[in-house]
């Protein structure tokens, strides 16, 4: 078998003679992306070792499983984008950091924390002077506050980075409270007893060891009241408000306040004289536009303004560069002492969360339960005795008290989150509980010091190795990706231990993870020459043996690497350079393996799903093009199979109020570019008309488009237009889709559809008359 030639080093040719064109007329394809040929070259993973024959001929009976097996390409894609966003890796080699990329806001939460880190004591006097002159909202705090004037001891309730502790302290001032003392998170009301006179108390975030009851409250009043006292306890939610008593001593606290007039207030504060000339400054509003959002806290907001107004004491102007640099420098120094300090439970957490930060709560706690079997290996116990399992030794392993820690507990420890969203699964949207870090920037974070500062490098690509083949596509997705993020690390390391394994496993999600994992470090160019030289090289990859080594027997090409090679010219290196994917995939099409032609075929829907306006016509110039080559014709079917079945897009209502419809992604472009139907038609005719591979399986996905679209008169009409185009010159074939689309609206098909019906049968008949 002679391997597909190098496509970086054999130049494209025009397009072969007698090819069909796209167009009625021809014409010239974005970029210079035409079909491109090669030398014709001779050349699946269903089960442990592949199928018996792989060629495609042979497979004609599991076309409709490997076609559904790829699932829908349109939701992977829509995966993989919220992966990347999901792990902050869209910036990774983007350079510095500029006012233009959020970058700066996220590494703000990493300088000044998410949560309070004030020492327990008395609180700096800057923090008390900021919250009682400085405070955006103090009027509407006080309207608030007014009827709780009588209560030595009250709750303070609002969501994080609201600025509890500040409206604590600015209450407390109003009572007329001078020294004013932080109490430790798990501070036990019930016992607290040494008490300050005319001292204010605050009681952040309490953890559930503090006990918080109305009893407890009630204890602490009657000291408080001795002293003169007051006590302050600021909570994040009402899950800690477990007693109704409770709720008759707690305040909600109004909206806040508008972060950038928030800002504005501070630095006016700590730069007297200065706030209209500040104001007015349009670089440090357009800094300011990018970096505070509306859910900074408040807090942040605060110690940027503090941050600002020192550099502009030091150098004498607001030198936004130097601000950033002083972010930058101390956002890694925050970020590795709050890592550092977690207990051992917790870091399994932080690990998991940043491998599937965005994703349910569930997956993320099966994941560190997964990588706590990795990290705690089994203990050598009895060995049974009888049976016919003698002689099997049985292991032994740590219990595990599920019920020590709460869940709000840990989220508190992982500076992250639970939204309550929407997510789609298999079988349709659901609400889920969505676990996420407040930082966007952590789950990078965590992954590169839990990989760089440590020894469980192998541990841990062992268990991304099995996240890699859940039954849950988003948390394959989600695993490739933080696989990526390493071997942006040590990209040797990963490559020699996982990729290159994995590029030849008989997994095909193995394969996919491989491929997938790849378009992290592409995006670096230091690393996009080594990565295409490796893909290259999968390219002519020799089999291996079962002991792992190279026979003589098994010199000819992996076409399981083939495969890998083919997606990863989708999913990572098309990104980038698709005219140089096109003709790697325009070579792998020879390759005679159902394995290799899926993999073509998703790595086209890859490509067309990226840059649809840039792709959609050159990649169907090329399956064009294989349709006229004997050697690349069943490939050219499959994959277009492929891109019909599973390539969706939702398209909006042509009139407000009304449903969003999902129709086939190729039909939408045929919709949009009508200079497309007529390249669409041509491939629809050979496959209905001429092919003897897959004319059945071709009806089937037609009558799935029509079902997409039956209820939208607008892709009843599209659909019925390429029909037409399809058949116009074969009596033959337009005989067989008037029988077919009469089909369509009988009832014994389960969903029947009879409006496209209608519209293909009038469509047909039309286009038939003048013969």
């Amino acid at each position: 078998m002679t391997a597909p030639a190098d496509p970086e080093t054999t130049a494209r040719p025009a397009p072969p003679d007698g090819a069909p064109p796209l167009r009625p007329t021809g014409s010239a394809t974005p970029n210079g992306a035409t079909a491109p040929t090669a030398p014709p070259s001779p050349a699946g993973d269903g089960g442990a070792a592949g199928p018996a024959d792989p060629s495609l001929a042979a497979n004609r009976g599991t076309v409709r499983k490997a076609v559904g097996d790829a699932g829908n390409i349109s939701d992977r894609h829509k995966l993989t984008e919220s992966a990347i966003e999901a792990l902050s890796i869209g910036n990774a080699f983007a350079g510095e950091a500029s006012a233009a990329r959020d970058i700066v806001g996220y590494q703000l939460k990493a300088y000044f924390g998410t949560g309070t880190d004030i020492r327990p004591g008395e609180l700096p006097r800057h923090l008390v002077e900021a919250a009682e002159k400085a405070y955006a909202g103090r009027k509407e705090l006080l309207a608030v506050i007014e009827r709780y004037t009588d209560r030595r001891a009250v709750i303070i309730c609002a969501d994080p980075g609201h600025g509890k502790v500040a409206a604590a302290i600015r209450l407390l001032r109003h009572r007329g409270v001078q020294k004013i003392l932080l109490l430790n998170s798990d501070e036990n009301l019930e016992r607290l007893e040494q008490l300050e006179d005319d001292a204010g108390y605050i009681l952040s975030d309490p953890s559930e060891a503090t006990a918080l009851s109305a009893y407890a409250l009630s204890a602490v009043t009657s000291r408080l009241e001795a002293h003169r006292a007051h006590l302050v306890v600021t909570v994040s939610g009402e899950a800690l408000l477990g007693e109704e008593d409770l709720l008759d001593l707690t305040v909600r606290l109004p909206p806040p306040p508008a972060r950038v007039e928030a800002l504005f207030r501070h630095l006016e504060w700590r730069l007297p004289g200065h706030g209209e000339q500040l104001r007015g400054a349009a670089e440090l509003a357009s800094f300011v536009a990018t970096v505070v959002r509306d859910d900074t806290p408040l807090r942040e907001v605060g110690e940027l303004a503090r941050v600002i107004s020192d550099v502009q004491r030091t150098r004498g102007v607001i030198d936004l560069d130097e601000v950033r640099r002083q972010i930058d420098r101390r956002s890694e120094l925050a970020f590795s002492i709050w890592f550092d300090q977690l207990d051992a439970e917790t870091r399994l957490h932080s690990v998991a969360l940043a491998v599937l930060n965005g994703l349910p709560s569930e997956f993320v706690m099966d994941a560190v339960r997964l990588l706590r079997r990795k990290m705690e290996p089994s203990v050598p116990g009895l060995v049974t005795g009888t049976g016919s399992g003698a002689g099997t030794p049985l292991t032994l392993r740590s219990t595990m008290d599920h019920f020590k820690t709460s869940r709000s507990e840990r989220l508190h420890a992982l500076r992250a989150t639970i939204e309550r969203s929407s997510v789609r699964g298999k079988h349709g949207a659901t609400r889920a509980d969505i676990m996420r870090y407040h930082d966007k920037t952590y789950a990078a974070q965590v992954l590169r010091r839990a990989w760089a500062e440590f020894t469980a490098q192998r541990v841990v690509l062992d268990w991304l190795g099995d996240l890699v083949i859940s039954k849950t596509e988003p948390v394959r997705v989600w695993a490739a990706t933080a696989l990526g993020v390493l071997a942006t690390e040590s990209f040797e390391y990963v490559s020699s231990v996982v990729l290159e394994r994995w590029a030849r496993s008989d997994s095909p999600w193995r394969r996919s993870a491989a491929a997938h994992a790849l378009h992290v470090p592409a995006a670096d160019p230091e690393l996009r020459p080594v990565i295409r030289r490796m893909v290259r090289s999968w390219l002519n990859m020799p089999g291996d043996g079962d002991d792992g080594d190279f026979g003589i027997d098994d010199q000819d090409p992996d076409p399981r690497a083939q495969a890998t090679a083919a997606l990863a010219y989708g999913f990572s290196l098309g990104r980038s350079e698709p005219d140089e994917s096109l003709a790697a995939l325009h070579r792998l099409a020879l390759v005679d393996d159902i394995r290799v032609g899926v993999a073509v075929g998703e790595s086209l829907s890859e490509l067309i799903l990226h840059d649809s306006d840039l792709l959609a016509e050159p990649i169907l110039a090329l399956i064009l093009s294989w349709l006229g080559d004997s050697d690349r014709e069943a490939t050219a079917h499959l994959t277009f199979l492929i891109m019909a079945t599973n390539l969706l897009v939702d398209v909006p209502p042509e009139t407000p109020g009304g449903p969003v419809t999902g129709w086939p992604l190729l039909l939408r472009l045929a919709a949009v570019h009508p200079e497309l139907r007529y390249g669409l038609a041509r491939i629809w005719q050979h496959l209905l008309a001429e092919s003897v591979y897959l004319p059945q399986q071709g009806d089937e996905v037609l009558f799935e488009w029509a079902r997409y679209v039956d209820a939208d008169p607008a892709g009843c009409r599209i659909l019925a237009e390429i029909l037409r185009m399809a058949c116009e010159d074969d009596p033959l074939l337009r005989n067989h889709l008037l029988v077919e689309t009469a089909n369509w609206a009988e009832s014994e098909t389960g969903r029947p559809t009879p409006n496209a019906a209608q519209a293909a049968q009038t469509e047909i008949s039309r286009g038939g008359q003048g013969l």
